[in-house]
Order: structure tokens, then sequence, then C-alpha cells
């Protein structure tokens, strides 16, 4: 228990460094009004994510994008894990980082969950990163956004 706790602490105390040290903004710190709008939705879909409800995964991308939507293969692109191989424990709002993706119209949030891996009981931190896409004045997770190709490749 005092490992899993030193653990968790290590993780936010990286996670608060890695924020001040980029420039960004964390939520809580004058916060856009993009950014508290992603960072609730995150919220949402780990909270979906914490109770499998693929459906309300589903309901958080957009409905042009929904129809061909596998939930279980994009959770496990995200997350690197198999669906049913963890349980999230515990997530921060405070550490979800909201920044534009340069030379596009998406956002992308970076968050942290703690997540207890089912298998050896070990705890240990999941970072998802997702791509949110403005549609009909709603934000909508961009499942698989057309980023530009990095200059020279």
């Amino acid at each position: 228990m005092r490992n899993a706790l030193a653990s968790v602490l290590v993780v936010l105390a990286v996670l608060a460094a890695g924020c001040a040290g980029t420039g960004q903004k964390r939520t809580g710190e004058a916060a856009t009004g993009a950014e508290t709008e992603i960072t609730d939705l995150v919220g949402q879909f780990i909270d979906f994510t914490m109770n499998e409800d693929y459906n309300g995964i589903k309901s958080l991308v957009a409905p042009a994008e929904a129809k061909d939507f596998d939930t279980r293969a994009f959770l496990e692109d995200r997350t690197r894990m198999k669906s049913g191989t963890y349980q999230i424990l515990a997530w921060d709002k405070k550490f979800v980082a909201v920044t534009p993706v340069k030379g596009t119209q998406y956002e992308l949030s970076s968050a942290v969950a703690n997540v207890r891996i089912l298998a050896t009981n070990a705890v240990k931190p999941l970072y998802v990163n997702l791509y949110w896409q403005k549609q009909g004045g709603r934000w909508y997770i961009a499942p698989y956004p057309q980023l530009p190709k990095a200059e020279g490749k």
C-alpha cells in the first residue's frame, strides 16, 4: 500500500512539473472555454471507460464517425492495453492538459489515470491522449484524425 501511494504521488509530482516546464496551463489556472469543455468530456470518457460503458464512449464521437466506430479497438489503441485487463482507480481533473494541434482544427487532451493491472494487482499510471474536434458547437472525439505530416518526412 505504501509503495502504491508513493507511486501515485511521484506520478502527480512529475505531471505537475511537466505542466509547469512546458508552458502549458493546468486546467484550473485560467482555463479557456475549450479547455474547460474538453476537460469535462475527458472526465466523461474516463468515467465511461471505468464502467466499461462502450455506448457512452461512442456518444462522445461525432455522429458521422460513430456509425463505424469500434469502441473496444479504440480503447485498446489509446490505452495500449487489452480491454478487461485493468481497472481505473483514480484520475485527477487538475492534471488534464489541453492544447491546440498546430496546423489543424483539433485540440489534444492528455490525461493520466491510475490503474490496477488485474493479472498482477500492480498500480500503474495510464496516459490517455485524445484528439477533439468541434462540430455544431460541441466538442467530439476525433477517433483517427488526419494530422499534418512532419516536415522532411
